[in-house]
């Protein structure tokens, strides 16, 4: 694997985020074998900690354009040429599609549609570090698209495939997949079936986590050597040494006894994400699933041997009705961000195991949760301390998007849903106030259905609907 240009990118980036984030922590490890650095994934890396280094459109005016892209955009990844990859589920057949935009105009320059498999294959696609689409297609292999441009024109071409169906039993579909820094692909199926595939030595290992347990998201790569699934059961925490996937520990949570109204599933709704005050990886985190209202859970990825990783469980109190979270928090230094999605009304609700309540209204709400400075990695703690963590600020938002921290301007950007109509808003990270909101669209096609965005080139913001992206620049 040719890494070279990508050493010096990294190197050059590694420095530029540590000093853009100063007090605020560092971010995870820059990830090798992906592309631009907190835009080339789903949840901006590898690690899932939903933060970038490029700046947003900031929080003194905005202005949209929306590309209909006739389907729904989940997953936005952004070239290292400024230029967005797009992959949306066609509303004709629900089939991938990629598309890849122009930065400028927002047009479509080249398209290509992907086998259908597993919803979830589709939306969890990633970059390479040579800007190749990675993704999963309906026979379980692995695909590298590449764009490329020749006499002026673009076009989407599978450069690689590679057949996993071995290494994926019947009746199982691949739902994530996710890279580690040495050039592994990691891929998880809907079963909770944890693969790793060698390009080098064209190889693969995998390992079944609990038996019966599912797998409803995307997992975590730290960069630095661990990875992290979520079940509806249980987190683990992974790392892959001697040609073979380790568990280092299984962490069951408060699955609850149902699928709330605004989740997608019965368990965590969470990605799990790393994050921590030295590496970017110390700690990990996800939100359970209780019945009475759902915890932020902080876990120790540094404790070893029979200490419990469990740092620390935060209840998250709305206004009105329940605390869920279908998203994937924010994590940087010490500090996770979560927003509630308890009650957002899912168009495939009618497909999903009834919720209880049927339906609810959605009360919104985002929450800082702090480690405190005292708390050392590695240390553990012997018995519940609720000094350990602490809630900083809330926000009333009703966010329908996934958050997205950016540590250079130190800004969360999110969507705001009230009714049918979606803002684009702006979050002050330090103290929770809302800087700046500006109605992007109404109705259906401007629905952001909790997907999420990433930040672009010159300050713009790239967010998929359920009718194409919406790209959000200053004014």
């Amino acid at each position: 694997m040719k890494l070279i240009p990508t050493t010096v990118l990294a190197l050059a980036l590694s420095s530029i985020t540590a000093a853009q984030a100063g007090l605020m922590g560092p971010r995870p490890p820059v990830n090798l074998s992906m592309g631009l650095d907190g835009a080339a994934a789903m949840h901006s890396d590898s690690a899932a900690s939903d933060t970038t280094y490029l700046s947003g459109p900031g929080a003194e005016g905005f202005k949209t354009e929306f590309a209909f892209l006739n389907g729904v955009c989940s997953t936005v990844l952004v070239r290292r040429d400024g230029n967005p990859l797009v992959v949306c589920s066609d509303f004709g057949d629900q089939s991938p599609m990629i598309y890849l935009l122009d930065q400028n105009t927002s047009a479509v320059m080249a398209q290509m549609r992907v086998e259908l498999g597993s919803t979830m294959g589709g939306i969890y696609a990633y970059l390479d570090y040579s800007d190749r689409v990675v993704i999963a297609d309906g026979a379980d292999a692995l695909l590298w698209v590449e764009a490329k441009q020749k006499d002026g024109q673009w076009s989407l071409k599978k450069k690689k495939r590679v057949n996993l169906s071995r290494a994926v039993p019947k009746e199982e579909y691949i739902n994530a997949l996710n890279p580690d820094a040495e050039g592994g692909v990691w891929f998880v199926t809907d079963q909770a079936m944890v693969g790793r595939y060698d390009p080098e030595e064209k190889e693969t290992v995998n390992l079944r986590l609990g038996k019966g347990e599912t797998v409803h998201n995307s997992f975590a790569n730290s960069g630095d050597g661990k990875a992290a699934i979520a079940t509806d059961r249980a987190l683990y925490l992974l790392e892959y040494d001697d040609d073979e996937i380790e568990v280092v520990w299984r962490e069951e949570y408060e699955a609850g006894s149902h699928r709330k109204p605004g989740k997608l599933s019965h368990g965590t709704g969470s990605s799990p994400t790393f994050f921590g005050p030295v590496s970017g990886t110390e700690f990990l985190t996800i939100a359970d699933n209780a019945d009475d209202g759902e915890q932020l859970l902080i876990f120790d990825t540094e404790v070893k041997g029979k200490r419990d990783p469990l740092v620390c469980e935060v209840n998250l109190p709305v206004a009105e009705g329940v605390f869920a979270s279908e998203n994937s928090p924010i994590g940087l230094g010490r500090t996770a961000i979560v927003s509630s999605t308890y009650g957002y009304p899912y168009p495939i609700d009618d497909t999903l195991p009834p919720s209880v309540p049927s339906s609810a209204p959605m009360v919104g709400g985002m929450f800082r949760v702090d480690v405190s400075e005292g708390y050392k990695p590695g240390k553990g703690v012997k018995e519940s301390d609720p000094s350990v963590c602490s809630i900083v600020w809330e926000n009333p938002v009703h966010s329908s998007a996934v958050p997205k921290l950016s540590v250079s301007d130190q800004l969360i950007y999110t969507v705001d849903r009230q009714g049918d109509d979606y803002s684009f808003m702006a979050i002050d990270f330090h103290t929770g106030e809302t800087l700046d909101a500006q109605l992007m669209g109404s109705g259906r096609i401007f629905n952001t259905l909790q997907l999420a965005g990433n930040a672009g080139f010159r300050q713009t913001y790239w967010q998929g609907t359920t009718g194409g992206v919406i790209k959000v620049s200053r004014n």
